[in-house]
């Protein structure tokens, strides 16, 4: 890919080498798109849902991709956008994982999202994020898209969460 109308903007060497750890492929769609777009360079999406005609109104899945699942979908956009990206879709549920799994997918990223619709998840992802001393941003909108939130965390630089809503 040809980098030249960002790379003023990003550090394109950092973004290529970077590893974020997902949860959530649905709603945060586009984000991983733009994530890929602007250079990231490797992604693991945690996702245990099917892409269903449901979500075309706010997610980026087409018709024909109705019963895939939704880490299989999403790979096929991001790889038509860049074919070099180093992608690995998971449909388990992380929550389940043991101690050695959480340490070979979490222990080597940069950054992790936490973009789910499930308090456990978004919880468990918490005691990652303290755990492994690693960057978490947490997104998510509450029932019927009446509001939504943003939380953030920066090892040793955020004292504690910070919380955004939009209402």
């Amino acid at each position: 890919m040809d980098y030249s109308r960002i790379s003023k903007a990003v550090d394109i060497n950092l973004l290529k080498n970077t590893h974020i750890v997902g949860v959530g492929a649905g709603g945060a769609y586009c984000l991983y798109e733009a994530l890929v777009r602007s250079g990231v360079g490797k992604l693991t999406v945690f996702d245990i849902d099917t892409v269903d005609d449901v979500n075309f109104c706010r997610q980026g899945f087409y018709p024909d991709q109705v019963g895939m699942n939704k880490v299989d979908a999403l790979k096929e956009h991001l790889l038509r956008i860049n074919p070099e990206l180093d992608y690995v879709g998971i449909t388990g549920n992380f929550i389940n994982y043991t101690e050695w799994e959480l340490n070979s997918i979490f222990g080597q990223a940069d950054l992790f999202l936490f973009l789910t619709d499930s308090f456990q998840a978004q919880s468990f992802g918490n005691k990652l994020a303290l755990k492994y001393q690693k960057p978490a941003i947490w997104g998510g909108f509450y029932e019927k898209s009446q509001c939504a939130e943003i939380v953030f965390y920066i090892p040793d630089i955020s004292s504690m969460f910070i919380l955004y809503r939009i209402n």
